[in-house]
């Protein structure tokens, strides 16, 4: 899961109020998801208490995030979301992960803007996704009959989990990604490419865990604490990648600066070159 954080400048930038508009536009339009009628209703008593439990789960795990090669944040809290689109209604699965955002950021104190954004997208994301799944089926009814051995329910399971994952990772990523272009001027295709090159398959790994988590719940919520384990290993895995990245980064830096450490009359040559080469290509809107 893709989130706002602050953008990296540029000069060929959107002015500031284009973004702000956008802001504004996707926060009206998460507001108006609410009012979506939801394709599906279990009991209050039957979903409540997966609602309770998954938005303190989303609010924890929203702290365990991972920057983007080009701006944003990964969570791996897209493992509860993704739980929460399955076993909660509209409109109040996309009222639990609103409000799991809106508490990570009341503390970690994010400016009014990247706040009002991050929370609105993921009300948004989740609407859209819990339409998507209710144009499919009722997971917890669906649940039940893959348990009485029907072999077409078994598909359908699959199906939800499919649909869930999908919607909720692809409408995110396009939201964000949106956002940052503005910001920084970088091209939208680049960054979907960029931002979902490396994390494709931990997204694929957090949904899939969601999925899991969903149907071990309409079994027995006890034992959804045994993926406690493969959510800490997505996360480890995303946190060396974006390590790894860095290193790599840093190490050529280095070395571009120890050979110009040798002569004097080329020192800073190599950072020079490069920031020269970058700007003749936006000038000439070469891609990225």
């Amino acid at each position: 899961m893709s989130r706002l954080t602050e953008p990296r400048p540029r000069t060929l930038a959107i002015p500031r109020l284009g973004v702000r508009g956008y802001i504004t536009l996707v926060a009206l339009v998460g507001l108006t998801s609410l009012l979506l009628p939801p394709r599906w209703m279990q009991p209050f008593e039957v979903w409540f208490p997966a609602f309770v439990v998954l938005t303190a789960v989303s609010a924890a795990l929203e702290f365990v995030a991972v920057p983007l090669p080009r701006g944003g944040v990964l969570s791996v809290a897209t493992i509860s979301h993704v739980a929460t689109i399955l076993l909660v209604p509209a409109p109040f699965a996309a009222l639990s992960i609103g409000l799991a955002v809106l508490v990570e950021e009341t503390v970690r104190r994010v400016p009014v803007a990247k706040g009002t954004f991050n929370v609105f997208s993921f009300i948004l994301t989740a609407s859209l996704a819990s339409l998507a799944v209710g144009l499919v089926g009722d997971f917890w009814s669906v649940a039940d009959s893959a348990a009485a051995s029907r072999p077409t329910e078994h598909l359908r399971l699959v199906l939800l989990i499919a649909v869930a994952g999908g919607v909720y990772n692809l409408v995110n990523s396009l939201l964000t990604s949106a956002v940052i272009g503005m910001a920084t001027g970088l091209p939208f295709s680049y960054l979907v490419r960029v931002n979902s090159r490396n994390t494709g398959l931990s997204e694929l790994g957090g949904t899939t865990v969601g999925g899991l988590f969903a149907l071990i719940w309409t079994v027995e919520p006890v034992w959804t604490a045994l993926l406690a384990l493969p959510a800490a290993v997505i996360s480890r895995s995303l946190q060396y990648i974006r390590q790894l990245e860095s290193e790599t980064r840093s190490s050529i830096r280095s070395l571009a600066e120890i050979i110009d450490h040798r002569d004097p009359t080329t020192f800073d040559h190599s950072e020079r070159v490069a920031v020269y080469a970058v700007a003749l290509a936006h000038e000439l809107e070469l891609p990225e």
